[in-house]
């Protein structure tokens, strides 16, 4: 049997996909094995962490953890490292370790209602802007989080393959703008002005627009190149989910046919994760 880790891009993310189109139940019909989707909406690395800890006492084949876009939407929901310079994060990991799992749950309750995932209006987002050094906490617990999930597989002897996140970077970004400051907006509409004009510097633009964001729902690209490289480090199985699935045409970006919305896939999108899951489940396990 196969444990799936991770927040609402592994389940119950989108409206148009059930419990069995989603690519763990995908992937457990296609290698004949039982898939247990333990994903919640709304938890992030630091939740995955402790199911990680506690699911090391029940038998798994193997683990499939993807998570990352969690660790900076809730820097915006739960208003985490708000104020906080980078000369204050020093014992935030203890802090955030805390962090009750049901405090994500009753949050997601607010949102979903019948299993299903209203659309990301506008009117969801009501907090503060997230500043550039919260992110950057939030990136560096992540990778810290992701290196401990590691360890803790090793120590029981159960394969991991991980996921680097993907994400539509061609959709606007949700914040808006500060007079005065880098707008994420002004630089998506420059990148894709660029992208309909066939201009090779589109995708990195666009890349720019996702990390500007100030309602960062997305995984920031910069932490998506450190789970790269963690897990060549590391020598990890993964599927790099953003340079692997289908393009989108005319640019290096996965196509827009496999998002529901900026971080949420479509059945085509768990389709296409699914086989690619599948093959490298099928190489790590010998099947």
């Amino acid at each position: 049997r196969l444990a799936f880790l991770g927040g609402s891009t592994v389940h119950g993310g989108s409206p148009t996909v059930g419990l069995d189109g989603e690519f763990p139940a995908l992937i457990g019909t296609s290698l004949g094995m039982e898939a247990w989707n333990l994903a919640r909406p709304s938890i992030d690395s630091h939740d995955v962490l402790r199911i990680v800890q506690e699911l090391k006492e029940y038998s798994f084949d193997a683990w499939v953890i993807y998570t990352g876009h969690n660790d900076f939407g809730n820097t915006y929901f739960f208003s985490r490292f708000q104020n906080w310079g980078a000369q204050q994060q020093v014992g935030m990991q203890s802090v955030l370790q805390n962090m009750q799992l049901y405090r994500a749950l009753t949050k997601v309750n607010k949102q979903y209602g019948n299993g299903r995932k209203k659309g990301l209006g506008m009117s969801d987002f009501r907090g503060t802007m997230v500043s550039m050094e919260q992110k950057e906490a939030a990136r560096e617990l992540l990778l810290q989080n992701v290196r401990r999930m590691i360890w803790e597989a090793r120590s029981v002897g159960v394969p991991v393959v991980f996921v680097v996140p993907t994400a539509s970077w061609i959709r606007s970004p949700l914040g808006g703008c500060t007079k005065g400051e880098v707008c994420s907006q002004d630089t998506h509409r420059s990148g894709v002005q660029l992208m309909r004009k066939g201009d090779d510097s589109a995708r990195s633009v666009l890349e720019q627009a996702c990390t500007q964001d100030s309602i960062p729902l997305r995984i920031i690209p910069q932490a998506q190149d450190d789970l790269r490289a963690l897990f060549i480090e590391e020598g990890v199985p993964f599927i790099d989910a953003h340079a692997e699935l289908p393009r989108h045409r005319g640019i290096d970006l996965p196509n827009e046919n496999l998002f529901f919305d900026h971080v949420h896939l479509s059945k085509k999108g768990h389709q296409d994760l699914a086989t690619l899951l599948s093959n490298k489940l099928k190489e790590e396990l010998g099947r």
